[in-house]
Formats: C-alpha cells, structure tokens, sequence
C-alpha cells in the first residue's frame, strides 16, 4: 500500500516538473524514468511480497501477480503520459 502511495506521488512529481519547465523533457527521457519508475515499484513490490510471507508463497503470489501489476502500470503510464503531454502542450501553445 504505501508503494502504490510512493508510485503515484512520484507520477505527480513528474507531472509538475514536466508543468514547471518551459519546454518539453526529450520523449526518451520520460519514457526512460517512467520504465525506472516501473521497476522501482516491481522491486518494491517483490521485496514487500518476501518479508510477508514465505519465499515459496511470495514467489508464486509474485508470479500470480505480475501480469496484472504489469498491466495496471501500463495502463496507468499510458493514462499519465497522455495528460501531461496535453496539459503540457495546452501550457505552452502548441495543442491547437
């Protein structure tokens, strides 16, 4: 729980920062900490998942777990990436 908090407070600080400059960041550099982001959390995640249960359990939930946690993630990046370019491109004039 308090990952998720941290992954969506690190999206907010990207989502501000990208505001608060004038110009875009270069597109691989936003897709390069989103990725950073991403495994950061499965890291997270997984470690979270070893210290609550027993390896063998937490191995297998895990596993159980990743595509979903791997879709929601991308889902929610896809969903991020695509306001804060128009909110962004909105800022500076350029969205028409």
């Amino acid at each position: 729980m308090i990952v998720m908090v941290l992954h969506s407070y690190l999206y907010s600080l990207v989502f501000a920062l990208r505001l608060l400059i004038p110009l875009p960041l270069p597109f691989l550099l936003l897709r390069l900490l989103r990725l950073l982001f991403l495994v950061l959390f499965l890291l997270f995640a997984s470690v979270s998942f070893s210290f609550s249960f027993s390896f063998s359990i937490s191995v297998s939930v895990s596993f159980r777990l990743l595509p979903f946690l791997l879709r929601r993630l991308l889902l929610l990046d896809a969903f991020v990436g695509r306001a804060s370019f128009s909110a962004l491109y909105w800022e500076i004039g350029i969205w028409r």
